[in-house]
């Protein structure tokens, strides 16, 4: 399996967000096959969607989403998702194949969110979701334990399924 990241540029971006608006798109979510928080300009593409009138939202991994970023983007979006898919360190390291502390991290990043949310009493939705698959399966009562203590808006269980054509 190759990986060959796409950097997406920004005006280019910037423009398809501007065009996005005067055509009354009504929302854009910053997701993918990528982790969108790479983008080293996903701030300022946030705040300019929301300037100009578009629900926002992001679906990532959570490791990148750091204090600062969260200060700045939670108050305009409309929701953000937490891709975790498991309930443990360990489980996360196997799923995700990152380094040992990035569990950590990331439930170091959503308990910020949260935080923030509250003290800052803002309206964003903070979900966290799991993707049910085999090697994950006894993780999934620990992950709604963990996720219903940290105080999330919402916890979102996927079962996996593979489309017959899909090359994985």
């Amino acid at each position: 399996f190759e990986k060959n990241p796409i950097d997406i540029n920004s005006e280019v971006m910037k423009t398809a967000i501007r065009d996005m608006a005067d055509c009354n798109v009504k929302s854009i979510m910053f997701a993918g096959e990528g982790e969108p928080l790479l983008h080293p300009d996903i701030v300022e593409l946030t705040l300019l969607a929301k300037q100009k009138g578009l629900d926002v939202s992001i679906t990532t991994n959570g490791v990148l989403f750091n204090e600062k970023m969260a200060e700045q983007i939670l108050p305009v979006l409309s929701w953000i998702r937490f891709s975790v898919d498991a309930g443990t360190p360990e489980m996360h390291k196997k799923i995700h194949a990152g380094g040992t502390k990035d569990f950590e991290k990331i439930i170091s990043n959503i308990k910020e969110a949260v935080s923030i949310k509250k003290r800052k009493n803002l309206s964003v939705v903070i979900g966290v979701q799991f993707l049910l698959i085999p090697d994950n399966i006894q993780d999934l009562v620990p992950f709604v334990s963990l996720f219903q203590k940290l105080g999330v808006d919402n916890v979102q269980i996927k079962p996996y399924s593979q489309h017959p054509l899909s090359n994985n």
